[in-house]
């Protein structure tokens, strides 16, 4: 694999960087940090968006949410169905 063609990272969040619904930890928040000068990055997970972004410290990260029904990308929350939109800051990606 050609690590220069990666153009994004995606992680999940419950049970893999946090327990389930645990801040995020500091030596994972550095991490994803590195990670975002390179990187654009992806949170995904099976609770609503805005609870993954406060779980996260409000980091500034996309998040795939909902099982897949919602997504918030530089401050717009998209859904399928039924669902309330919400937003929240995220800082835009170069």
């Amino acid at each position: 694999m050609d690590k220069n063609k990666i153009k994004l990272i995606a992680f999940d969040l419950d049970g893999t960087l946090t327990q389930h619904k645990s801040p995020l930890g500091e030596e994972n928040r550095k991490v994803l940090e590195q990670l975002a000068k390179k990187y654009k990055l992806l949170m995904a997970g099976a609770g609503m968006c805005n609870r993954i972004f406060n779980q996260m410290g409000k980091f500034p990260i996309d998040v795939l949410g909902n099982y897949g029904m919602q997504y918030a990308e530089e401050g717009h929350t998209w859904t399928k169905g039924n669902y309330t939109n919400w937003f929240f800051p995220l800082e835009s990606y170069p």
